[in-house]
């Protein structure tokens, strides 16, 4: 913030002082106000009315608002007028270390580094007292709470600045969001990938589904499957950031709710996906059949989702309309990862974690129900003749005892004389 600066200079003016008042044993001294102070490294900065402080719209300056208020802060100490020595400029005469800026330097009781990096010390061989204000301009702050509940600055001078009403409350919030969203990613992603990870176990529950190969399969597709739910969280805020667009309330929120309505489109696409593996295509016809199965219905879903949550974008308060517009975007972006990127990724070489599940063992009861099946589409596939011979065949005997599975069946037969009456069967067919 644009205070941090104005509190460093206190602390630089204050330790500049306390330096004056030791002599060279460090014994407390009065100031005469014939004290000499110099300020190497910089040119006499601007008044704080008249700098620049401001690097763009949105980045103060901190090194131009530092000099500045420590330039009028001496100004007003009781000592001689600083002189800010520059000595890299253009038109300075005297080469530094020589004999005459040695002893230049001498002249003056306490020097002030305030050049850009660590202090020359080619530059301040000579001087009485050294200070370095970029160290102090530079050092961490730390707000505590005291014994008391008393709100306190480790590492501040005697001045301190303590911030109250709506703004700190506001950075504190933003600070907080941006942590829960970071957490939240990361916990979405976990528990998403888990679930991924187990819908897409090529085992059955519950003793194939847990062998060590299988359970390696299925992590490594659920992995696979993130990769679309991330790609949008990633493109916008990549984007957000290459432009130096500000991250704030409204922007912090989209990302997990993204990656939840994301994942949706990612399972209804797999879901499909791994019935067309089930039914024996290969994972290039899969990925062509699921695509025409599933691709209208998500692209609808979509547009009706986006333009729900857009809707937000008309309100007047500015991180709600920030909120609808990249839920839109984010939609959008995550449409094409499910459309594109996902179909992509199980048509190459990270699809070969995608495999089909074996065949579940069938009952009695269900090979029965198929036998019947096969049967009845048996006969609706053959002719009038070839149905007539098939009985004339059967007709040794009213009714027959199959064994299947150990299990003893009935099958009834026509009688002889329906088979004979040709005519009244041939009428039948007419």
């Amino acid at each position: 913030t644009a205070v941090e600066p104005v509190m460093r200079a206190y602390d630089a003016r204050e330790m500049i002082l306390t330096s004056l008042k030791l002599d060279v044993d460090g014994k407390p001294i009065a100031l005469t106000g014939k004290e000499r102070i110099a300020l190497i490294g910089a040119s006499p900065p601007k008044s704080l009315a008249t700098a620049k402080l401001m690097k763009d719209s949105e980045t103060i300056d901190t090194r131009s608002i530092f000099l500045s208020t420590l330039r009028e802060l001496i100004a007003n100490e009781p000592v001689r007028t600083p002189v800010w020595v520059d000595y890299r400029a253009e038109d300075f005469s005297i080469e530094v270390g020589s004999k005459a800026w040695d002893a230049e330097v001498a002249k003056y009781d306490a020097v002030i580094w305030v050049g850009q990096g660590e202090v020359d010390n080619k530059a301040v061989a000579s001087a009485k007292r050294v200070i370095d204000a970029n160290e102090i301009a530079s050092k961490q702050i730390v707000p505590t709470l005291t014994s008391d509940r008393m709100p306190n600055v480790e590492g501040s001078g005697s001045l301190q600045a303590i911030y109250t009403g709506v703004i700190p409350v506001v950075y504190k919030a933003q600070r907080t969001l941006l942590y829960s969203l970071l957490e939240s990613i990361a916990l979405a992603f976990v528990l998403i990938a888990g679930v991924m990870a187990m819908l897409l176990n090529p085992g059955r529950m519950p003793w194939s589904w847990a062998k060590p190969a299988n359970l390696f399969d299925g992590a490594m597709a659920g992995l696979v499957a993130m990769i679309p739910n991330v790609f949008p969280v990633l493109l916008v805020f990549g984007v957000m950031c290459h432009l130096g667009i500000a991250i704030d309330i409204g922007t912090m929120m989209t990302a997990s709710v993204a990656m939840g309505v994301a994942v949706d489109d990612t399972i209804h696409f797999l879901s499909w996906f791994r019935e067309n593996l089930d039914r024996g295509l290969s994972r290039v016809d899969a990925v062509i059949e699921t695509y025409r199965r599933v691709g209208p219905a998500m692209t609808q879903t979509t547009i009706v989702g986006g333009l729900g949550l857009f809707v937000f974008a008309l309100s007047t308060f500015t991180p709600t309309q920030r909120f609808g517009t990249l839920m839109l975007m984010m939609l959008a972006a995550a449409l094409v990862g499910d459309l594109i990127l996902l179909p992509a990724l199980l048509a190459g070489p990270l699809g070969r974690w995608f495999k089909p599940r074996p065949r579940a063992p069938e009952s009695s009861e269900e090979n029965a129900d198929r036998d019947a099946h096969e049967e009845v589409a048996e006969s609706e596939s053959i002719s009038d003749d070839e149905m007539v011979e098939r009985l004339r065949a059967q007709s040794t005997s009213d009714v027959s005892i199959h064994q299947h599975d150990g299990i003893p069946r009935l099958k009834v037969h026509f009688p002889p004389e329906s088979v004979n009456d040709e005519p009244r069967r041939l009428k039948k067919g007419k």
